[in-house]
C-alpha cells in the first residue's frame, strides 16, 4: 500500500528493521514544528514528506519497545540536520456499551527527543528501497533535548568519523513513533528504525 511502512525482518537477533517503502522519499523540509504547535488528534499521524513527518507503526513489531535510530542523506559527507522524535498513544473508549475492537477516540503526542544529525562519508553498498549509493549515513548523532523516561536515550556508535550511528530510547507504550526532520546544510534526511 502506497505510503505505508513495512517491517523488514533482519538477520541479527530479534531486531526488526522500519523502512518507509519505496514510494516515499527522503524530506526536504526545513524547519521543524514548534513543539507547542504539537496536539492531541482525532486521527493517527501520518506520513507528511513536505513537511519532513516520518510515520512508523510499532504495532508491527511484536510488542518490541527498544528504538535504535539512524539517518541517512544526501548532499555530501559533514552535511547538516535536525530531528525531533514523538511518540504517539492511542486513548480508547471505556464504554462497555461500544464493541470491541474499541475505536481510539483519540491520539496523544509524547515528545521524546531533539537530535541533531551530521552525515558522515559512509554510503550504503547496493541501492536498496530508498537507500541508495548516493545516500551518507549519519556519522554523529547529538542529543539536544531528551524528554524520555529517565532521561535514558544513549548515543550507540565508536567514536571513529564514517562510522553509522544510532541513538537508542524505549518507546514502552506508544502505537507510533513520528521522527520529524529538518535540513541544515543537508539537501534531504531519512530516518530508519531498529527495533528489539
Amino acid at each position: 500500500m502506497a505510503g505505508s511502512l513495512q517491517p523488514v525482518k533482519v538477520l541479527s537477533g530479534s531486531a526488526q528493521f522500519l523502512l518507509c517503502d519505496s514510494t516515499l522519499t527522503p524530506s526536504t523540509n526545513s524547519a521543524l514544528d514548534a513543539i507547542s504547535a504539537i496536539v492531541p488528534k482525532a486521527v493517527k499521524p501520518a506520513y507528511d514528506n513536505a513537511n519532513g513527518k516520518f510515520v512508523f507503526d510499532l504495532t508491527q513489531t511484536n510488542n518490541a519497545v527498544l528504538c535504535k535510530l539512524g539517518f541517512l542523506g544526501t548532499d555530501a559527507a559533514n552535511e547538516t540536520g535536525t530531528a525531533r522524535v514523538r511518540g504517539w498513544h492511542e486513548a480508547r473508549t471505556v464504554d462497555s456499551s461500544v464493541p470491541e475492537p474499541k475505536t481510539p477516540a483519540l491520539y496523544l503526542p509524547e515528545e521524546l527527543l531533539n537530535l541533531a544529525v551530521t552525515l558522515g562519508a559512509s554510503q550504503p553498498a547496493a541501492n536498496v528501497g530508498q537507500f541508495t549509493t548516493s545516500m551518507f549515513f549519519a556519522d554523529t548523532i547529538a542529543i539536544t533535548n531528551d524528554y524520555t523516561r529517565g532521561e535514558l536515550a544513549e548515543l550507540c556508535g565508536p567514536s571513529a568519523a564514517d562510522v553509522v550511528h544510532y541513538v537508542a530510547f524505549d518507546a514502552q507504550g506508544c502505537k507510533y513513533l513520528e521522527v520529524e526532520t529538518a535540513v541544515g546544510t543537508a539537501t534531504s534526511l531519512l530516518p530508519f528504525v531498529l527495533m528489539y
